[in-house]
């Protein structure tokens, strides 16, 4: 079974009905199907109850519960008295959207611990199982302290939901022009969830990829954000990259999964903008790195190719009058050791231009995945590509333009026969 066509159909029918929540929509897919949580901070009004009840309905069989915390809240608001039908309570539902859930108390946030990660409720000593497959939490300010830290693993995805941005959206938006119906044509089934589940379980993950997932963790870490090993473990982070994986019909990893890491490892504003940079530079390069070494590479060639012009410029071009092999071997030895040099700079710039073909297959890799809405990031500006192209041109064709008169001119006889073929004015 093919999911992808069928995820972006779901999508796109979705989009019609909320403005401007792309990237919410397309995160809350990763987080259902992988069966991982999500934290939503945003100002009040700006949809994020809305939002969830209609995603939520993509899965047709699934049931859906919701509550707004604050202190007052009981443990019995949530799982009711014994005689409290189930069904009245979020013991029996696969998604459950709690809102303001960091204003409940300290102990009521403590007993959803377990709720959210083992999937079961503790009554009365008792570990009850639950059917959660995702909760939705939602606050109108970022939740501080100590209470969080435990959460901030097992709710994988941090995400604002702003207030809508372009003038034309809100043109739509105030006159009721998007479509309202929350029903969902384009739905999956629980079934769905499993399978996809299960088939993440054998998604490949290439060396190349492992090699920056743990560099993107080491660079977190030492920039002061937490990064465990449990949450970018094989239960929390991979799988929900592997399921991403699977909803774009692949088999194995690719750089574009990797940028799912940018909303999973905050609690903050700081955080947040630093994770993203973290990630970003990993991933498709550090731009101050990266015009750095461009311009030393321009400016390593420049004084090189001064210095050769200055010492041999009349020899490379037949002027110098040579009548001993002993200078004519001086002049070649420098013509070879300004060969040396331009290769040198040539390798230095293919690393630079290996990282923009990099860049561009990862910017592909980046459009093709449907959960994903394509930054605009590039650690590549117009001045540095330009810079990167006009160096290339001017290495290339003083390489080429040296190599051949060396290859010409092999020895002082050939270097004299040349000379005179091409009737050159000498000087001594």
């Amino acid at each position: 079974m093919s999911y992808k066509k069928r995820v972006r159909e779901a999508i796109a029918e979705i989009e019609d009905k909320l403005i401007e929540r792309e990237e919410l929509i397309r995160l809350c897919f990763l987080c259902i199907f992988s069966k991982q949580h999500m934290f939503l901070i945003g100002t009040p009004g700006v949809g994020k109850t809305y939002a969830i009840q209609i995603i939520s309905k993509v899965i047709s069989d699934g049931s859906y519960w919701e509550k707004l915390l604050s202190k007052e809240t009981l443990e019995k608001d949530l799982i009711g008295r014994e005689d409290t039908p189930r069904e009245e309570t979020l013991l029996a539902h696969h998604f459950i959207f709690l809102d303001e859930m960091f204003k409940a108390t300290d102990d009521l946030l403590v007993s959803l611990l377990s709720f959210l990660n083992e999937r079961y409720y503790t009554i009365k000593g008792k570990a009850v199982p639950v059917p959660l497959y995702t909760l939705f939490s939602a606050s109108n300010e970022l939740p501080f302290g100590e209470k969080i830290e435990p959460f901030s693993d097992r709710l994988l995805i941090w995400f604002e939901v702003n207030r809508i941005q372009k003038k034309e959206n809100k043109e739509r938006f105030i006159r009721g022009a998007f479509n309202k119906d929350k029903s969902i044509k384009n739905t999956f089934l629980l079934s769905d969830i499993e399978d996809v589940c299960k088939r993440a379980k054998a998604v490949a993950i290439p060396d190349e990829i492992s090699d920056t997932y743990f560099q993107i963790q080491d660079s977190l870490i030492r920039s002061g954000i937490k990064a465990s090993d449990r949450k970018f473990g094989s239960d929390y982070v991979i799988k929900a990259l592997r399921v991403s994986a699977v909803l774009n019909d692949r088999e194995a990893l690719d750089f574009s999964d990797l940028l799912f890491v940018r909303h999973m490892s905050w609690t903050n504003y700081l955080e947040r903008n630093k994770l993203a940079e973290v990630v970003d530079n990993v991933i498709f390069g550090d731009r101050e790195k990266i015009e750095s070494s461009l311009i030393k590479v321009n400016e390593f060639f420049s004084k090189k190719n001064s210095s050769f012009d200055r010492s041999c410029f009349k020899f490379i071009n037949y002027q110098l009058q040579i009548s001993d092999r002993e200078t004519y071997k001086e002049n070649i030895d420098l013509c070879s050791l300004f060969l040396k040099d331009m290769g040198l700079a040539r390798s230095e710039l293919n690393k630079t231009i290996n990282q923009y073909n990099k860049f561009l297959q990862i910017k592909k890799q980046e459009k093709e995945n449907i959960l994903l809405c394509p930054s605009m990031f590039s650690p590549f500006t117009q001045e540095s590509i330009e810079l990167m192209n006009a160096t290339l041109v001017s290495v290339d064709f003083q390489i080429k333009k040296v190599q051949d008169f060396i290859d010409a001119n092999p020895d002082l006889y050939a270097y004299q026969r040349n000379q005179n073929q091409k009737g050159v004015k000498t000087n001594a």
